[in-house]
């Protein structure tokens, strides 16, 4: 969670050498769950899809259904990440559907959101802005700002591809402000990237070269 992915993972492969050896699969799901996110926010994006394919199947081997639900998550995630839209979509609905209207409302909330996510690079904007939606009431039950404002920069994003701008602007900055107070590097700096390219399509080229290079600023400095 601090960001440390190369320590992270030389701490957890001697955790799951000894999982796999006395056959727990709900800890070896939950160590390549952790590894998954660890390669995948290091950029190792093949290894991380591997590691939650295989999370997912030892999930399912040892019958931890809420373990299943989180490592479609991740699965959905790095399937996202790397184009492979069908693949993301179904894993993030499975999820959802094992949750249905149970009292995991945090991960209720993730999987419309996740969802949401990929329908709106796949260019289904209103289906996507019905999920974000959805992610936000649940994620307001919670009072769950760092994740309401991913939800906000999502629903930014989607005014921002209907051309409605300055609808998309308060949006983003609201996520902006929200990640900020947060200290969620990865959001600020989506955020400003975002804001960037409405600010510049409304006229604004200073400011949006200013927002652009604080997003990148922002990037290098949280590695």
């Amino acid at each position: 969670a601090a960001g440390h992915y190369a320590r992270s993972l030389r701490a957890l492969a001697p955790l799951l050498k000894s999982s796999r050896r006395r056959r727990d699969y709900s800890a070896v799901g939950f160590i390549l769950w952790a590894t998954g996110g660890a390669r995948r926010f290091s950029g190792d994006l093949a290894a991380s899809h591997r590691d939650f394919k295989e999370s997912l199947a030892a999930f399912r081997r040892g019958g931890d259904r809420e373990g299943q639900v989180y490592a479609l998550f991740g699965l959905g995630g790095i399937a996202r990440v790397r184009g492979f839209f069908a693949q993301a979509r179904s894993a993030y609905a499975a999820a959802g559907k094992i949750l249905g209207s149970g009292p995991d409302v945090f991960g209720r909330a993730y999987a419309h959101c996740g969802l949401a996510n990929v329908l709106r690079q796949l260019g289904l904007w209103d289906e996507a802005e019905r999920h974000y939606h959805r992610a936000y009431a649940l994620y307001a039950k919670l009072d769950d700002r760092v994740d309401l404002a991913y939800v906000d920069w999502g629903l930014g994003q989607v005014h921002l591809h209907r051309g409605e701008l300055r609808a998309a602007e308060t949006r983003l900055r609201a996520a902006l402000a929200a990640f900020s107070a947060g200290g969620e590097a990865r959001g600020e700096a989506l955020s400003l990237h975002s804001l960037s390219h409405i600010v510049h399509a409304r006229g604004r080229t200073a400011e949006a070269e200013k927002l652009f290079d604080a997003a990148v600023r922002r990037a290098r400095g949280a590695g």
